[in-house]
């Protein structure tokens, strides 16, 4: 995610002519229920292939917040969401990953499960901090 922010942000700043990337989903800047789309497309997303998906996942929402703020499209704080992203696509890793090890005959999911809901929880949560506290900066 760092990587591809990086080299979108590089990019934009370096060229005369920016590239606006956008997600494979219905997203407005700011927007509440595109916010909390973009968690669920990252949860989503993160869960296929039991959670190897999750690096892929990332890679395109950090084009997205190097696209939108190198283009000047949203303020710089905007990147705080990136967190609650990150706490998402771990709780979508834990969840795959115990069911592919109990599909495999090697443990239960239930523990892995319990994992995913804290960092789930944890997502909200951060995600709820960094939207609404990012108009007080």
């Amino acid at each position: 995610m760092v990587a591809v922010f990086a080299g979108v942000y590089g990019y934009n700043t370096t060229q005369p002519q920016a590239v606006s990337l956008l997600p494979p989903y219905a997203f407005t800047p700011d927007d509440t229920l595109s916010e909390l789309l973009s968690l669920a497309f990252v949860f989503a997303f993160s869960l296929l292939f039991f959670g190897y998906a999750a690096p892929l996942a990332l890679g395109i929402e950090g084009a997205k917040f190097g696209s939108l703020v190198s283009t000047g499209a949203v303020h710089w704080s905007y990147v705080a969401l990136a967190a609650p992203e990150i706490a998402v696509s771990l709780s979508a890793m834990y969840l795959g990953q115990g069911l592919l090890l109990d599909y495999q005959g090697k443990g239960l999911w239930q523990h892995y499960a319990k994992r995913s809901v804290i960092f789930f929880i944890l997502g909200l949560v951060l995600w709820a901090a960094a939207f609404y506290g990012r108009r007080f900066v």
